[in-house]
């Protein structure tokens, strides 16, 4: 079971360095896409402000994501989270 669930995780990294990878060649953004919830559905992307606008509005077109709160801006981090979902 353990080796299975590491598995899962994973494939959740890799399955998230092929999304951020395609959004940094389609907008230039550089951002960092995370997997949330069980049944991989949410989702979160955080970076610089512009790139995270930026990958948000491009998710929206190619999947139908939508946002489940306004974008948050840390000011201290200087890095903006957005919180989608299917």
């Amino acid at each position: 079971m353990a080796s299975s669930i590491a598995q899962e995780i994973h494939n959740l990294k890799m399955l998230s360095a092929q999304i951020e990878s395609l959004i940094k060649k389609e907008t230039g953004a550089e951002i960092e896409w995370t997997f949330r919830g069980k049944e991989n559905e949410r989702f979160t992307i955080s970076g610089a402000p512009r790139d995270v606008n930026t990958a948000v509005a491009f998710s929206a077109q190619m999947k139908s994501l939508r946002l489940e709160e306004p974008i948050i801006y840390d000011e201290e981090l200087d890095t903006s989270f957005a919180y989608l979902c299917k």
